[in-house]
């Protein structure tokens, strides 16, 4: 129904959803906590929590652990451009 509202309606429907009020929707109440699986409701942990699971989240997918100093580099590189008759 709200489906079909939204699509037909929009303005209305939004007013529907979220209310013609600016009262503050409710936040997050309590969340399980992935490293000891207990439901943490302080404040803090609960940002903890979200924070911890965004920069998990966030992070980078594959981390280069090579380094690119000149002298780590192997000395006899065979790169196509080096052969001769090339």
């Amino acid at each position: 129904m709200q489906q079909k509202l939204l699509s037909k309606q929009p303005k209305r429907a939004r007013a529907k959803i979220f209310g013609k009020t600016n009262s503050q929707r409710a936040g997050l109440q309590a969340l399980k906590d992935s490293g000891t699986g207990a439901v943490e409701t302080e404040a803090a942990k609960v940002a903890g929590i979200i924070t911890e699971h965004m920069t998990t989240m966030l992070s980078a997918v594959s981390h280069k652990k090579d380094t690119y100093l000149p002298t780590d580099v192997p000395q006899q590189q065979h790169y196509p451009w080096d052969q001769e008759g090339s």
